[in-house]
């Protein structure tokens, strides 16, 4: 409680956290609204579309527990980079400010100053991952008849894969700006990897060599990528007749598993070990 509560008092004071958490919970309400709406689109035009497309707006069933979870975990996926980036400035600015180096001059150990950080990405997954289980009762309790415990933990499971998707992908963060530790070169580097050379470059090139000459494609073990598919599949290609799995894949979570513990690793030895200079 105590390393929580002096990296708190670090953040909680930085204007650059109250507007980077100011735009993630602002996206946390846009995207059910938005879902909302387009709900509300389907219901107005349910004559239409079970006349003319012998489509029924009930073959939605967004916001009922047999999809919510799954919904709910994929979409939010996409407001991980805000935290990402949180994570990235906040370290960052230790190392830069060489106050990681005044912390252990007034007595914290190296350690302690690395699990206050680990702190800092534990709180950021709890309070996200207890969010969007409380949104997603309060979008059920609107359209979900049965509120039977069965019923609401039936696909819990998905909660889970979103928290180790985002623990996941703020380590793989911290470990970024603990290598480089610039924030403006670590905000551009960790970007360009995450959106453009493990999924395009890299994927890109598995997928190639897997075409043409009957490669295994490996993508799945990077280590953003096995954090995506955490949470598997797009959960909205059910309602266009798709397969989609109803659970997490084990195997997926224990590479994502595999890869948390590995970068825990990275990150506890590029603290204690480094030189602070």
């Amino acid at each position: 409680m105590r390393l929580f509560y002096i990296e708190w008092l670090k953040v909680s004071r930085s204007r650059y956290f109250k507007w980077m958490m100011g735009a993630w919970l602002l996206t946390f309400l846009i995207v059910p609204l938005g879902v909302d709406q387009f709900l509300d689109f389907l219901e107005r035009n349910g004559d239409f579309m079970q006349n003319e497309l012998n489509i029924s707006p009930s073959a939605f069933p967004i916001f009922h527990f047999s999809d919510i979870w799954h919904n709910l975990a994929y979409v939010y996926k996409l407001t991980t980079v805000f935290l990402c980036i949180i994570v990235i400035v906040n370290v960052g600015q230790e190392w830069e400010e060489k106050t990681i180096r005044q912390n252990v001059i007034d007595g914290m150990s190296r350690m302690e100053y690395f699990m206050s950080k680990t702190l800092l990405l534990v709180g950021f997954t709890i309070i996200s991952t207890l969010l969007l289980f409380i949104l997603g009762m309060i979008l059920a309790a609107t359209t979900e008849q049965d509120m039977s415990w069965s019923a609401i933990t039936g696909n819990i499971d998905f909660l889970f894969g979103y928290s180790l998707h985002l623990f996941l992908h703020l380590s793989v963060a911290m470990l970024f700006i603990n290598v480089f530790r610039k924030v403006g070169l670590t905000v551009l580097l960790f970007m360009a990897y995450m959106y453009i050379f493990e999924p395009l470059i890299l994927g890109g090139f598995f997928l190639y060599m897997h075409h043409e000459n009957d490669w295994v494609n490996y993508t799945h073990f990077f280590p953003l990528e096995a954090s995506w598919r955490a949470v598997p599949s797009i959960p909205f290609q059910k309602y266009l007749m798709m397969y989609v799995a109803p659970h997490l894949d084990a195997t997926r979570v224990y590479v994502a598993l595999i890869w948390t513990g590995l970068i825990f690793y990275f990150n506890a030895l590029l603290t204690t070990k480094r030189d602070l200079r």
